[in-house]
């Protein structure tokens, strides 16, 4: 079956980007990163002059504009070179942004998304918990409401891009009484710390050089 049934010429164009870069900047540095534990800020602040970490997102919140699968072949053509790249990428991308996408206020969406679109800072994902994970119903974490705004008291583990992220997505249950995952809320939760301030890599990691760690 050709390719043409499925590209368009702006696919192949997204395609060969990525896949020059790959093999241009992170073939070449991948291992000494590796071998080092450290996180690729360089390769990532070369990926988002690309324009990599806001793929899928509208350009009015600046994003380029693409649909999914010209997503979905930037992590592929990363992959095949370094999974590591591939994951910052899907990480920013699929946790640590679509949720505000798709679910956030428009508030929320004008305010964080264009930062993260832009690879200005990195977006990260709390859900995992010494007791949940891939059961999410068991979150023992709480968030109670305390007039404008919600404090959250809970351990999370894993965090992924805790050492580097600067805005995350972290659930908390808000309603005690529910039962598995009903009652479980997402908030948008920011590093006290000023946004610009990019940290260096943690080695801790699910993937080397993508990291998570406990908090």
């Amino acid at each position: 079956m050709h390719d043409t049934l499925y590209f368009t010429d702006h696919h192949f164009q997204v395609r060969d980007m990525v896949r020059d870069f790959a093999q241009q900047v992170v073939k070449p540095s991948a291992r000494r990163y590796d071998l080092a534990s450290e996180f690729p800020w360089d390769n990532v602040r070369q990926m988002a002059d690309l324009g990599l970490f806001g793929i899928p997102w509208p350009e009015e919140l600046g994003g380029s504009g693409m649909d999914y699968l010209s997503y979905i072949m930037v992590i592929h053509e990363l992959a095949k070179v370094d999974a590591s790249h591939a994951i910052t990428v899907s990480a920013h991308t699929t946790l640590g942004t679509s949720p505000i996408v798709d679910f956030g206020t428009d508030e929320q969406k004008q305010r964080y998304v264009p930062l993260l679109a832009a690879g200005k800072v990195l977006g990260g994902f709390g859900l995992t918990e010494p007791g949940a994970g891939s059961d999410a119903g068991g979150t023992s974490t709480v968030a109670v409401e305390k007039g404008d705004h919600y404090v959250l008291n809970g351990s999370k583990i894993f965090i992924t891009h805790a050492g580097v992220g600067e805005i995350f997505v972290v659930t908390a249950r808000t309603d005690p009484a529910a039962k598995k995952t009903r009652g479980i809320t997402a908030f948008i939760v920011t590093k006290t710390r000023p946004i610009s301030r990019r940290p260096s890599g943690s080695a801790w990691a699910t993937i080397r050089r993508s990291p998570s760690v406990a908090a």
